[in-house]
């Protein structure tokens, strides 16, 4: 038997979203992602580029939110903005795309900018986690996550 003290540690934002698309300890490991995640790099698809940018560098957030990204749409026909961990990844499943490159805490800015968002998806080559507004809200002002509900 394990007790309630004994928790798993995770030591990077990978380990902790690979346990949730486990679906192994997902609150614990749900707090540490979203600790690490506004330190995180993450990877946007765009459809295109505006016609006087030649870069996807130097964008600001109102610029990104200009841009058309890539989404997923939820079965309740909720909109999210979907990131990547890795550029291979992303062009795997977004092909002919621009690649848009920006810290977790921009990716989650740029969801609360936009009213179209509900949530981020980030996706890796292992699978995906979703991370709703309201949560996504509680991280932008600083609430830390150590109460995260256990499901």
């Amino acid at each position: 038997m394990v007790s309630k003290t004994n928790t798993i540690t995770y030591e990077n934002f990978s380990q902790a979203m690979q346990a949730i698309i486990r679906q192994e300890d997902i609150a614990n490991a749900r707090r540490a992602l979203y600790k690490f995640l506004p330190e995180q790099r993450l990877y946007l698809a765009a459809h295109t580029l505006p016609a006087n940018k030649i870069s996807t560098e130097a964008q600001t957030l109102d610029e990104l939110a200009k841009l058309s990204l890539f989404c997923a749409q939820g079965a309740d026909n909720s909109t999210a903005l979907l990131s990547y961990t890795d550029t291979q990844t992303l062009t795997a499943q977004c092909k002919d795309s621009f690649i848009v490159e920006l810290s977790g805490a921009d990716a989650l800015n740029l969801v609360l900018m936009q009213h179209k968002f509900a949530a981020l998806v980030v996706k890796s080559a292992q699978g995906w986690v979703g991370i709703t507004k309201t949560d996504i809200r509680l991280l932008v002002k600083g609430y830390r996550m150590d109460n995260y509900p256990s499901q």
